[in-house]
């Protein structure tokens, strides 16, 4: 069962000692499926957000993209029966990939569904990804390669295109020289640079770091550059088609949650070009990140109510900075249990 953004963002700067170096449950990251790379040439016209109860069979809530206040999903994509979802992602075709757990099985699976699929549909392909523990955050690129990561372990795998079955990774990044820890998110760029939201350990303390590799990366291999913001730890990444990097910034004292956006090339304590971040943007945890080829940034985001937790998907203009409200903040009647994930197409 994930965890909620807040509980993953407390465990994590409580220290080492619930996750340890290589971390040892789920927790909801990114979603985030970030990326540019899936963006049409203008807005979305679709938001995904999911949803796992803790008994019952997870879904996939489509959203028109725009959509404000509390709507119903225009679609609703049901898993296989008893599904436990941890996140979702599009590719430029439109299909949609959930990756969780079947009750029938310890080993995670990603369902590929086809584009426009909802209800009961029957998933197009089936990849059982035994490697993974639990996969955190999912991205495809232009090409159909799929990226996920981990966040026990903080490993990320590359699968084909067209893997279907038991697959094996055909590439994977780890072991001590990539430093990953605590992924949280993957977003791929243009040139196929990988970004890996993650955390820099410094003894028992957690600074938010997002780890650049290379389109060719493959094994126990050393970034090729380490973004870290000692102000929070990252839970999403996206970027844009200029090749500008997007991130969800969280602390947990004070509760609070920033967008941060930085140049191509950034590197090591590098400032944000911008940060959104304030009263009026309404954000408190932020999760999952996207960007669509307009610009607007859209962040999965939870809230605390009286009585329970209160979950949206909100929408920043591209021109967005500072303390700005969103321009669309979706929530939903139907849309009742954690859920960090978001996809846009």
């Amino acid at each position: 069962m994930r965890l909620t953004l807040k509980s993953a963002i407390a465990i994590a700067l409580a220290g080492l000692a619930a996750f340890g170096v290589a971390g040892c449950g789920s927790s909801p990251g990114s979603g985030s499926n970030g990326g540019g790379q899936n963006q049409t040439s203008g807005g979305a016209t679709y938001v995904y957000v999911v949803q796992s109860p803790t008994s019952g069979t997870g879904e996939v809530l489509r959203f028109a993209a725009g959509a404000n206040g509390n709507v119903s999903p225009n679609a609703t994509l049901i898993a296989p029966t008893g599904m436990s979802i941890s996140s979702v992602a599009t590719d430029a075709s439109g299909q949609v990939y959930v990756a969780g757990y079947l009750p029938t099985s310890v080993i995670p699976v990603i369902e590929v569904y086809a584009a426009g699929a909802s209800g009961t549909a029957t998933p197009v392909r089936t990849i059982n990804v035994p490697d993974l523990y639990t996969p955190t955050a999912m991205t495809v690129d232009s090409s159909g390669l799929l990226y996920t990561v981990n966040t026990d372990d903080g490993n990320l795998y590359v699968y084909s295109s067209t893997a279907n079955g038991t697959a094996t990774p055909a590439r994977l990044i780890s072991g001590a020289l990539t430093q990953l820890n605590l992924s949280e998110g993957v977003a791929v760029d243009s040139s196929g640079n990988i970004y890996v939201a993650s955390a820099l350990i410094n003894g028992s303390n957690l600074t938010g770091a997002i780890y650049v590799f290379s389109s060719t990366a493959n094994g126990n291999v050393a970034p090729v550059r380490t973004i870290t913001n000692a102000n929070g730890v990252f839970l999403g990444i996206a970027t844009d088609s200029s090749g500008d990097i997007y991130a969800a910034l969280d602390t947990i004292s004070p509760i609070s949650a920033a967008i941060v956006e930085y140049a191509p090339g950034a590197n090591g304590a590098a400032t944000p070009t911008r940060t959104i971040s304030g009263t009026a943007t309404e954000l408190t945890t932020a999760g999952g990140l996207e960007v669509d080829g307009a610009g607007d940034i859209y962040v999965a985001n939870e809230a605390s109510t009286a009585n329970a937790e209160a979950y949206s998907v909100d929408e920043f203009a591209a021109s967005a900075a500072g303390d700005a409200a969103p321009i669309a903040s979706l929530s939903s009647s139907a849309w009742t249990s954690a859920a960090s994930s978001v996809a846009i197409h």
